[in-house]
């Protein structure tokens, strides 16, 4: 009767193979392409989590088509209230990155004492990312843009924290 030899990986070896023995500390070097975390096979396995991401955005998107379909002239809410206040916000962080002023300190509200911004819900990293989008198309746009991508955004970060935790896909999705 012949031994049969395990690897560490559980592969048994008849006896005419040989097991090559390597340092664990040393790096394997191999003549195989790495795997590409982008390749076609990336899609397939994530295809489900694709799907329900995508379905996140169609609700975000549905959720705030009465804003959407004209964001230029209306914003989620009345004209006071905390929409319109994060509307000055962004086109005051877009106007004070463009120009190089604080955005954390304007003078045009108050004055002529002016405001200190960082002690108020201004949301500057909000304005600083969504910026571009607001020297392009205004504050109005910018913030409905904001708004609409929440909900989405919300939902897909639960989800893949569910999916981290090894929750079953379904049930992470119902989750997000």
């Amino acid at each position: 009767m012949t031994p049969t030899v395990l690897t560490d990986r559980g592969v048994r070896l008849g006896p005419r193979q040989q097991v090559a023995v390597t340092d664990p500390t040393v790096a394997s070097v191999s003549n195989e392409p790495e795997a590409e975390s982008s390749g076609p096979g990336w899609l397939r396995r994530h295809r489900f989590s694709v799907t329900v991401i995508a379905f996140y955005v169609a609700l975000g998107v549905t959720a705030y088509w009465h804003v959407l379909s004209d964001s230029s002239g209306r914003l989620v809410s009345t004209a006071t209230g905390d929409p319109s206040q994060m509307a000055w916000f962004f086109g005051w962080t877009a106007h004070a990155l463009a120009t190089g002023h604080n955005p954390f300190f304007s003078s045009a509200a108050n004055a002529p004492y002016g405001l200190n911004l960082a002690q108020m819900t201004s949301t500057p990293l909000l304005g600083v990312l969504f910026a571009p989008l607001t020297l392009l198309v205004g504050p109005t746009v910018s913030v409905n843009a904001c708004f609409a991508l929440a909900m989405p955004a919300s939902a897909a970060s639960a989800y893949l924290v569910l999916r981290r935790w090894k929750i079953w896909a379904p049930a992470a999705a119902l989750g997000g």
